[in-house]
Protein backbone atom coordinates (compact mmCIF):
# COMPACT_ATOMS: atom_id res chain seq x y z
CA UNK A 1 0.00 0.00 0.00
CA UNK A 2 3.02 2.77 0.57
CA UNK A 3 4.59 1.91 -2.48
CA UNK A 4 1.14 2.28 -3.86
CA UNK A 5 0.64 5.85 -2.77
CA UNK A 6 4.17 7.23 -3.32
CA UNK A 7 5.53 5.32 -6.32
CA UNK A 8 5.03 9.03 -8.20
CA UNK A 9 7.13 10.67 -5.54
CA UNK A 10 10.34 8.95 -5.66
CA UNK A 11 12.88 8.99 -8.20
CA UNK A 12 16.01 6.35 -8.64
CA UNK A 13 19.14 9.04 -9.12
CA UNK A 14 21.61 7.32 -12.23
CA UNK A 15 24.85 8.71 -11.92
CA UNK A 16 26.78 8.02 -15.32
CA UNK A 17 30.00 6.60 -13.30
CA UNK A 18 28.09 3.67 -12.42
CA UNK A 19 26.46 5.03 -9.07
CA UNK A 20 22.99 5.53 -7.77
CA UNK A 21 21.01 6.14 -5.06
CA UNK A 22 17.59 7.64 -4.57
CA UNK A 23 15.36 10.81 -4.23
CA UNK A 24 11.86 12.06 -3.73
CA UNK A 25 10.04 14.82 -5.37
CA UNK A 26 10.03 18.10 -2.48
CA UNK A 27 8.38 20.63 -4.93
CA UNK A 28 7.41 20.76 -8.91
CA UNK A 29 10.48 20.11 -10.88
CA UNK A 30 12.95 19.83 -7.56
CA UNK A 31 14.22 16.20 -5.81
CA UNK A 32 16.05 15.68 -2.80
CA UNK A 33 18.77 13.65 -2.52
CA UNK A 34 22.11 12.94 -0.48
CA UNK A 35 24.95 14.63 -1.19
CA UNK A 36 27.14 11.41 -1.30
CA UNK A 37 24.50 9.99 -3.74
CA UNK A 38 25.38 13.12 -6.43
CA UNK A 39 28.74 13.80 -5.51
CA UNK A 40 31.51 13.09 -8.39
CA UNK A 41 34.98 11.22 -7.18
CA UNK A 42 37.55 14.04 -6.97
CA UNK A 43 38.91 14.82 -10.47
CA UNK A 44 35.40 13.61 -12.06
CA UNK A 45 32.65 15.08 -13.88
CA UNK A 46 29.27 13.76 -13.27
CA UNK A 47 26.24 13.57 -15.49
CA UNK A 48 22.94 13.15 -13.83
CA UNK A 49 20.04 10.78 -14.59
CA UNK A 50 16.43 10.31 -12.33
CA UNK A 51 14.38 7.59 -13.21
CA UNK A 52 10.52 7.43 -12.33
CA UNK A 53 8.74 3.99 -11.08
CA UNK A 54 7.22 3.80 -14.33
CA UNK A 55 10.59 3.81 -16.01
CA UNK A 56 10.73 7.57 -17.64
CA UNK A 57 13.79 8.87 -17.77
CA UNK A 58 14.93 12.55 -17.26
CA UNK A 59 18.13 14.65 -16.98
CA UNK A 60 19.01 16.22 -13.78
CA UNK A 61 21.30 18.52 -12.16
CA UNK A 62 22.46 19.77 -8.49
CA UNK A 63 21.46 23.17 -7.60
CA UNK A 64 22.47 23.18 -4.31
CA UNK A 65 24.05 20.98 -1.68
CA UNK A 66 24.48 20.75 2.27
CA UNK A 67 27.52 19.19 3.10
CA UNK A 68 26.98 19.18 7.23
CA UNK A 69 23.29 17.12 6.33
CA UNK A 70 24.83 15.33 3.37
CA UNK A 71 21.55 16.62 1.58
CA UNK A 72 21.51 17.52 -1.98
CA UNK A 73 18.84 19.16 -4.42
CA UNK A 74 18.06 18.27 -7.67
CA UNK A 75 16.51 20.02 -10.38
CA UNK A 76 14.76 17.76 -13.23
CA UNK A 77 15.06 19.05 -17.09
CA UNK A 78 12.08 19.28 -18.46
CA UNK A 79 10.72 19.56 -15.26
CA UNK A 80 8.02 17.09 -15.23
CA UNK A 81 4.50 16.97 -13.48
CA UNK A 82 5.88 14.41 -10.65
CA UNK A 83 4.25 14.09 -7.47
CA UNK A 84 5.14 15.98 -4.27
CA UNK A 85 5.94 13.89 -1.53
CA UNK A 86 4.26 15.61 1.62
CA UNK A 87 6.59 16.10 4.39
CA UNK A 88 5.32 15.33 8.12
CA UNK A 89 5.76 16.22 10.80
CA UNK A 90 9.15 15.12 12.25
CA UNK A 91 8.07 15.98 15.71
CA UNK A 92 5.38 14.09 15.92
CA UNK A 93 7.37 10.62 15.55
CA UNK A 94 7.64 9.15 18.49
CA UNK A 95 9.99 5.85 19.44
CA UNK A 96 8.86 2.16 18.19
CA UNK A 97 6.70 3.84 15.29
CA UNK A 98 6.98 1.70 12.24
CA UNK A 99 8.40 3.01 8.97
CA UNK A 100 9.34 2.15 5.66
CA UNK A 101 12.31 3.53 3.50
CA UNK A 102 11.99 3.33 -0.13
CA UNK A 103 14.83 3.41 -2.38
CA UNK A 104 17.10 1.23 -5.22
CA UNK A 105 19.40 -0.59 -3.20
CA UNK A 106 21.76 -2.72 -5.35
CA UNK A 107 19.61 -1.64 -8.67
CA UNK A 108 16.47 -3.61 -6.79
CA UNK A 109 14.01 -0.47 -7.98
CA UNK A 110 11.74 0.98 -5.60
CA UNK A 111 12.51 -1.63 -2.54
CA UNK A 112 11.06 -1.54 0.80
CA UNK A 113 12.37 -2.18 4.07
CA UNK A 114 10.77 -1.93 7.04
CA UNK A 115 11.60 -0.54 10.74
CA UNK A 116 11.04 0.85 13.66
CA UNK A 117 12.05 4.32 14.99
CA UNK A 118 15.07 3.24 17.83
CA UNK A 119 16.25 6.34 18.99
CA UNK A 120 16.35 10.26 18.74
CA UNK A 121 20.04 11.87 19.36
CA UNK A 122 20.31 15.88 19.08
CA UNK A 123 23.30 17.15 17.40
CA UNK A 124 25.40 20.10 18.34
CA UNK A 125 23.82 22.15 15.62
CA UNK A 126 20.15 21.42 17.14
CA UNK A 127 19.37 18.85 14.24
CA UNK A 128 18.03 16.10 15.55
CA UNK A 129 18.57 12.88 14.19
CA UNK A 130 16.10 9.53 14.04
CA UNK A 131 17.40 6.05 14.22
CA UNK A 132 15.61 3.62 12.85
CA UNK A 133 16.42 -0.30 12.54
CA UNK A 134 14.58 -0.66 8.36
CA UNK A 135 17.86 -2.19 6.96
CA UNK A 136 19.66 0.51 4.31
CA UNK A 137 21.74 -0.47 1.74
CA UNK A 138 23.89 1.06 -0.90
CA UNK A 139 20.84 2.47 -3.20
CA UNK A 140 18.66 3.45 -0.81
CA UNK A 141 20.78 6.68 0.19
CA UNK A 142 18.53 9.56 -0.81
CA UNK A 143 15.37 7.81 -0.54
CA UNK A 144 12.41 8.35 1.60
CA UNK A 145 11.54 7.03 5.51
CA UNK A 146 7.74 6.90 5.41
CA UNK A 147 5.61 6.76 8.91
Amino acid sequence: MVLQQTKSCILRVLRNDGGHGSGFIIQPGYLITNKHVVEPDPGQTVVLTVETYDGKSYSANVVGVSSSLDLAVVKITPESSLTVLTFGDSDRVRLSEEVVAIGSPGGLKFSITKGIVSRFTAAQDGVTFIQIDAPINPGNSGGPLIN
